[in-house]
Order: C-alpha cells, then structure tokens, then sequence
C-alpha cells in the first residue's frame, strides 16, 4: 500500500508507475487498485502467467501447450498444487518474518531458574 504523509482513510490506487517497486517489495499482497486499470493486466501476464480471458495455469491445466491452444483448456486433477517461482518467494517471506517474530519472541523470554 502507498500512504500520504500523515496517512488518510484510504491509501493510493497503485498504478503502473510503482509496479516496479511492488514486484521489488517481495510483498505477497497489494491493495488498492482501481477497476480495470492496466497495473491488473501487468500483474496477470508477467507474475501470474494469465492470458487474457484465461485462467492463471497450474498442474492441473493437462492440455498439450502449443502457440494455438491453451494448456488449461483441458483439466486434469484441480487438487494438485505444484509451487511455481512466486509461490517459493512468499514462502521466503513468510519464514524471514517467522524467523524474526521468533527472535523477538526468545529476545522476551525470562529463564525459570
């Protein structure tokens, strides 16, 4: 989220013009957007690998993947979670800030003796 300095009721729409600083952030969500604005189209095609009308891919797309037809246009088991790249960065981030909640945790801790 993008705040004004002293923060408002609502922070800024996020626009093209950070979607740099949004992929940098490493931030597993982001908020907030206005409908329709091309930042969506950004985030579908180079984080999610979405086609336009399409579903976000994943193990369960089975179809054969060739320039005229969509692998998830045929679908196999939709349980099946395989992690993509995306899915190892928010696993790293959730483990940075575990690993640092952890450390504050002990960091509080007295001994029993």
């Amino acid at each position: 989220m993008i705040w004004d300095n002293p923060p408002q009721m609502e922070p800024h729409a996020l626009k093209v013009s950070v979607y740099g600083q949004m992929v940098e952030s490493g931030a597993a969500f982001a908020r907030q957007f206005d409908a329709d604005d091309s930042v969506l189209d950004m985030i579908d095609k180079k984080i999610l690998h979405r086609g336009r009308n399409r579903v976000v891919p994943g193990a369960w797309c089975s179809g054969r993947r060739s320039w005229w037809m969509d692998p998830c246009s045929q679908w196999g088991d939709v349980n099946v979670l395989k992690p993509g790249p995306q899915a190892k960065k928010l696993e790293e981030s959730v483990s940075a800030l575990l690993d640092d909640w952890n450390s504050q945790t002990n960091q509080c801790q007295t001994s029993s003796e």
